[in-house]
């Protein structure tokens, strides 16, 4: 198989083919001039030049880049973010990658002192982009394949999970127990477990972060009363907790328990939430373990009818014979054309998907259109655009009258988008059902557009 060949285009483009015409020696020469003045950019080139020099070499390097963010005390301005955010990628891209291939050993233990920064660092510096967090997130799942490459000690490891979460204020590692699980021996989790409930029982307050770990060694142990037994009596009772619980005993088959624990839990009327969903397919999950079927049915069809919650319909069509499900669901699709509120309706259709149902939806109820609902409207003039561009003129339509009429200057912009993408579809309309074209749109909010 021939090598691709390396297209060129222009001889002044900035592309790989071009750069490598200029040569080794004129590129090193470019490299030293650029780098003047460019501390992250001679950082990084420093770290590929250790890397080439050997392991030794790379893990001073990196021992030294760690130090230096140490010793630091200062505030790490926004002016200096985006920096520091690349620093902290390369170093911790030098370690799992070059490092960890190099000697997996020291690319573990270099990979603790990064992650022992996270604390102060975050302390330092205003992280509302959360660029930072992930950085000491995705470390935390480096150790897992660091450790087992490094064959670490499983005593050693458990002790070293437990310095880091008994530290850790900010949440960051949360998954530090999950990732380092296939490192651990059973005599390492039963320790790593005994130490995180004292620390949790010597503590006023529940820390979540070390209740969680406790949580998934116990999972991983296959432990389910001790996974129950870090929540408290009234935690129990809520419809979340029920719901974590009802799964792990539905694993271990003892369905009447799950059951059980899902009665406590049972929700109270009142507005669907993340948890109370997460409670009905608990409750779903345990009728069809008990053999249940068409009672877990007819409640995934209410569910779908109340809420036109789609996953529910594609779960119920899933258990049903040939030609039924196909009846069920222009029976669903009916249904759902009729719903009395329009945006729930077309979301449904959106999500479906059902670029047929959808347009017929939009052009028999064009005036219960919301031009406000943006999240919405915009993927469902997406999914319009191609086959049926008169409905979706009128979804444009719609976010571009409300942006107009009500002077949202926030969306100016793309509202000006949005026009031209109206415009684009009017020579694919052939009959405008008398909802006018395009330029008659125009000239009705011309009196109150300012854009």
């Amino acid at each position: 198989m021939k090598a691709p060949v390396k297209r060129t285009g222009s001889k002044k483009t900035l592309n790989l083919a071009n750069l490598e015409r200029l040569g080794a020696e004129r590129l090193a020469a470019l490299m030293m001039e650029i780098t003047e003045g460019q501390a992250a950019i001679k950082r990084r080139l420093r770290l590929e030049l250790a890397g080439e020099a050997g392991p030794e070499d790379l893990a001073s390097e990196i021992d030294k880049r760690l130090a230096s963010i140490a010793e630091k005390r200062t505030r790490i301005t926004w002016r200096r973010y985006a920096e520091f955010v690349r620093e902290l990628k390369q170093l911790r891209a030098a370690i799992g990658g070059p490092m960890a291939e190099l000697n997996p050993f020291v690319a573990l233990e270099l990979l603790w002192r990064l992650l022992a920064l996270a604390d102060p660092v975050m302390d330092r510096i205003d992280d509302s982009k959360g660029e930072v967090a992930a950085v000491f997130v995705t470390a935390v799942q480096d150790l897992g394949p660091l450790a087992v490459a490094a064959k670490a000690q499983p005593a050693g490891l458990a002790d070293r999970v437990f310095e880091m979460l008994a530290a850790d204020t900010e949440g960051l590692m949360s998954g530090i127990v999950s990732a380092v699980l296939p490192a651990l021996d059973d005599a390492a989790m039963w320790s790593l477990r005994e130490k995180l409930n004292g620390a949790i029982n010597r503590r006023a307050r529940t820390s979540l972060t070390l209740r969680r770990a406790v949580q998934q060694i116990a999972d991983a142990q296959g432990d389910v009363e001790g996974f129950i037994e870090t929540w408290t009596p009234k935690e129990l009772q809520e419809p979340l907790v029920g719901a974590h619980v009802a799964s792990r005993l539905l694993a271990a088959g003892r369905t009447a328990e799950a059951f059980a624990a899902l009665e406590r839990s049972r929700p109270t009327a009142g507005p669907r939430t993340r948890s109370t969903a997460d409670w009905e397919r608990g409750w779903l999950a345990a009728l069809e373990a008990d053999g249940r079927e068409a009672e877990a049915q007819e409640l995934r069809w209410a569910g779908f009818e109340a809420r036109l919650d789609a996953d529910l319909l594609r779960a119920h069509l899933k258990r049903l014979g040939d030609f039924d499900d196909v009846e069920a669901e222009d029976k669903a699709m009916a249904y759902a054309r009729a719903y009395p509120n329009v945006a729930m309706a077309l979301r449904f259709f959106v999500e479906w998907p059902n670029p047929a149902e959808a347009a017929r939806l939009v052009l028999t109820r064009t005036s219960d259109l919301k031009g406000d609902a943006v999240d919405l409207l915009e993927p469902a003039a997406r999914l319009l655009e191609a086959r049926h561009p008169l409905a979706a003129a009128l979804v444009l339509r719609s976010m571009i009258e409300d942006t107009a009429r009500w002077r949202r200057h926030e969306r100016y912009g793309s509202a000006q988008r949005w026009l031209l993408e109206a415009a684009s579809l009017e020579p694919q309309i052939g009959d405008h059902q008398g909802f006018g074209t395009h330029e008659d749109f125009l000239k009705r909010i011309g009196p109150f557009r300012r854009f």
